[in-house]
């Protein structure tokens, strides 16, 4: 007798155990999906914080002035390119890295971009070697009027992150 109520015990122990585990999985799956969800939530919204200061260079018409605005706002961004086509003297088009170190040293090379339909990904890779210093003095061939006017896109890349600014002369 004393072995049948140890082993009802010892089943009854193991019933409410295994009910008890079962009832955690059942809550655990259910809140799976509300955790997964608030994870893409909270990476859409950090996303659209970190483009929120390229919208006013969204499909806008600025300046020259602007133009060299963006050029020391974005200096300290890595892999960001301004891309720029003038039609002073012909149609001048050329590349600059904000963040490429003054003297001309570090990378000179944009990304390939297409001026033609305002793409990145076509063409052939233009020089970055433009700095401040050139688009703002008049005896360069890449001078930038402050008066100009220029319709402007952000550019993503591949990974849909924004790799840089195209600003076309109007």
């Amino acid at each position: 007798m004393d072995n049948i109520s140890k082993f009802l015990q010892w089943s009854i122990g193991l019933l409410i155990t295994l009910s008890i585990i079962s009832m955690g999985l059942m809550l655990w799956n259910k809140a799976k999906p509300i955790g997964v969800a608030a994870q893409q939530q909270a990476a859409e919204q950090a996303k659209l914080m970190a483009e929120a200061q390229f919208s006013a260079y969204d499909n806008q018409l600025l300046s020259g002035s602007q133009l060299i605005t963006a050029y020391r706002r974005y200096y300290m961004l890595d892999a960001f390119h301004i891309y720029v086509q003038t039609n002073q003297g012909g149609i001048k088009q050329f590349g600059m890295t904000p963040s490429a170190p003054a003297g001309g040293v570090g990378p000179s090379a944009c990304p390939p971009f297409s001026y033609t339909n305002g793409t990145l990904g076509g063409g052939t890779s233009s020089s970055c070697a433009v700095l401040e210093a050139d688009i703002s003095n008049v005896a360069n061939t890449n001078y930038v009027p402050p008066q100009a006017k220029f319709r402007t896109t952000v550019l993503k890349d591949g990974n849909d992150r924004i790799a840089g600014i195209y600003f076309k002369m109007q």
